[in-house]
């Protein structure tokens, strides 16, 4: 089976029986008073039914800039993430852009092979939508070009906008506690001391200092294997431990919702009630979080906000490239309290209780 020939102008232009000029300024947008629109509609018609494609490629070589933005992401695993790219995709074709988007595993030959191919094809900027390792390393080749990145909630080492976790797992643990609860733990995927796990332990550290109450903290590490559902593993992971300990925390925060629904249903398995026997709080409200038994409390994750204002901030960038970059910025989600966390069982029924805080500034 052979391939259809690549149509080019000389072809539109004999069977339209105009020169190839004609052609190229015809198919041109936004070009007009060149030539009468009977001649522009009839080399139009010409391209379509002859299935002509202008080659890209070659009009960003003549134009020395694109209207391509790098994305980087990793995915695999990550419905949540997946959700946020969407948004920020949407946002620049809603602007006239084009997004580039590369997905891979978190790491430093990835994103490498990634700016590769961002430079290669002449990108005029790039969004890092999250990244756990040394940002600024692994970037520097669009450094060197000079290219605009901005950070998608992937933290402070570039201009951005994110989520504020650290006022997100305040806000949950200063409910756990005004619920009683004086022994709490945390579930986290890797070592706690991490950047991204430090905002979270930092949040329920303050809110413990906050209440000038003797309160003990335990971590519970679960190494997340990067497979499909590895959040909700991590959550059944860290539960086998949970069980595993004597002295068990009586509410347990998990770093995002699919952890804690992984959490729950491994505590059902093994006769353990929720919330009778221990309160579980997630981050994210994710859409199973309000359909789990017993629905899960847990803090909003403002994804539309975000990545309206961070491709406010891109677009700056690109448009006005010697301006100074503004701070990277955080917003805070709203606390959503439902049954895990045992509120609502001691309480008349009543909907959703939503709790807003106020937006941070984090200084890079």
């Amino acid at each position: 089976m052979t391939s259809k020939p690549h149509v080019t102008l000389a072809d539109v232009a004999e069977r339209a029986g105009v020169s190839v000029m004609t052609v190229s300024l015809a198919l041109r947008e936004g070009e007009v008073g060149r030539m009468s629109n009977e001649t522009r509609r009839r080399v139009r018609e010409t391209a379509k039914k002859l299935g002509y494609r202008p080659y890209v490629a070659a009009q960003r070589l003549v134009r020395r800039q694109t209207n391509l933005i790098g994305v980087m992401a990793d995915l695999v695993g990550r419905p949540w993430l997946a959700h946020k790219v969407d948004l920020a995709i949407r946002e620049l074709l809603g602007r006239g852009y084009e997004p580039l988007l590369w997905s891979n595993e978190w790491s430093s030959s990835g994103y490498e092979r990634a700016c590769d191919i961002f430079l290669s094809n002449q990108v005029t900027g790039v969004v890092v939508a999250e990244y756990a390792g040394d940002l600024a390393h692994v970037l520097k080749p669009l450094m060197d070009a000079q290219l605009p990145v901005v950070s998608l909630d992937a933290g402070g080492r570039f201009p951005g906008v994110g989520i504020d976790r650290r006022q997100a797992f305040y806000d949950l643990t200063t409910h756990l506690l005004a619920l009683g609860h004086e022994r709490l733990g945390f579930v986290w995927p890797e070592d706690p001391q991490t950047a991204e796990a430090s905002s979270r332990a930092k949040g329920m550290q303050a809110a413990i200092r906050d209440s000038d109450r003797e309160i003990t903290l335990s971590f519970i590490e679960a190494p997340r294997v990067p497979e499909q559902g590895a959040d909700l593993a991590v959550g059944a992971r860290a539960a086998a431990r949970f069980l595993a300990d004597e002295d068990r925390p009586t509410a347990v925060a998990c770093f995002v919702d699919h952890a804690a629904l992984g959490f729950i249903s491994q505590l059902h398995r093994a006769g353990i009630r929720v919330p009778q026997d221990v309160a579980v709080v997630g981050f994210g409200d994710d859409t199973e979080a309000s359909y789990s038994y017993p629905a899960l409390t847990t803090v909003t994750r403002p994804f539309a906000e975000v990545c309206e204002q961070a491709m406010d901030v891109l677009l700056g960038l690109i448009n006005e490239p010697q301006r100074e970059p503004p701070e990277y910025r955080e917003i805070p989600g709203q606390l959503i309290i439902r049954e895990s966390c045992g509120y609502r069982a001691a309480h008349e029924a009543q909907p959703d209780t939503r709790v807003q805080a106020e937006p941070a500034l984090v200084h890079p």
